[in-house]
């Protein structure tokens, strides 16, 4: 019978001789120490990536800090920006609105001139009958072609010259803002104040405070979601301890317009209706020549 061949405990390997059982340990300590380094090798990549997001933001800080503490915006900057936004009333140069103009029981053609920086004209006309209140950017002048306000009554006069102004300064604080900004940089935004807000009319408005158009106050109700300016009021001041209370109620824009100018107005004084306006036709950018905001000559 052939003999078996005996089973052996030894492993030859590169000529060497290696106990199986000892070969297993040192496969067993490899491996462990295989697995210890990759753990340490993770734990020195995670710390070193810690540490640098920590100096990335301790640079980010110190670069800030460098510029100082960030500014707030102004106030009535920011209010102006998110006017100009909504409306682009800054974007327009002249306006031209022709309709009717009702006093009771009158009603006369109106015609409403307004143009960048700051001229303003109104012009009533009824049977070749004509007044005229204009502000050609530095006074307010008044002329009539037949004596239909006693001249005499100087409360009167001034109350008509300053209701003209209320209604044909459109899109006073965008202009008023632009020019004086450029006139006279920051010192602008002492001429406006935002308010605190409120409700008027169910519509959460804006409240600012403009004292560039008249020689009093003027307050702005400016609807939060539109930007449109629905109503404004002031206290007009005629004569020594005498003052008119002046609102003004804008109509909804004209439709069609590529800007919303309101299609005509309300303005009551001392609670009591005065006169509306309703305009058919609005031009606006089309050019209005200076001249036409100039008192004509002859007439003081």
């Amino acid at each position: 019978m052939a003999e078996q061949p005996i089973r052996s405990d030894w492993v030859i390997i590169m000529g060497q001789s290696f106990h199986k059982v000892e070969l297993l340990k040192l496969c067993i300590i490899f491996l462990l120490g295989l697995l210890l380094v990759i753990g340490i090798a993770s734990l020195v990549l995670y710390d070193y990536q810690t540490i640098t997001e920590e100096e990335a933001e301790l640079v980010e800080v110190h670069e800030v800090s460098k510029q100082g503490p960030e500014v707030e915006q102004n106030p009535v900057e920011y209010f102006i920006t998110q006017h100009f936004l909504k409306t682009r009333y800054n974007e327009v140069n002249s306006i031209r609105a022709l309709g009717t103009y009702t006093a009771g029981e009158v009603v006369m053609d109106f015609e409403l001139l307004a143009k960048q920086p700051r001229y303003y004209k109104q012009v009533l006309e009824l049977n070749e009958r004509r007044v005229e209140v204009g502000f050609d950017g530095q006074a307010l002048w008044f002329q009539q072609s037949y004596p239909i306000l006693d001249e005499a009554d100087k409360a009167l006069l001034e109350l008509n010259k300053a209701l003209a102004m209320l209604e044909c300064a459109i899109p006073l604080l965008t202009w008023e803002y632009d020019n004086g900004l450029n006139e006279r940089g920051s010192e602008i935004l002492s001429a406006f104040e935002i308010l605190p807000e409120t409700i008027w009319n169910e519509h959460p408005c804006i409240v600012v405070k403009s004292t560039q158009l008249l020689h009093y106050p003027v307050y702005h109700y400016i609807d939060k979601e539109t930007g449109m300016e629905l109503y404004r009021r002031a206290l007009v001041v005629v004569g020594e301890r005498r003052q008119k209370e002046d609102e003004l109620f804008y109509a909804e824009p004209l439709e069609g317009l590529k800007y919303p100018i309101p299609a005509g107005f309300e303005l009551f004084v001392d609670g009591h209706l005065f006169c509306t306006a309703a305009f058919d036709r609005v031009e606006i950018n089309r050019g209005l020549m200076s001249y036409l905001f100039k008192k004509p000559a002859g007439d003081d």
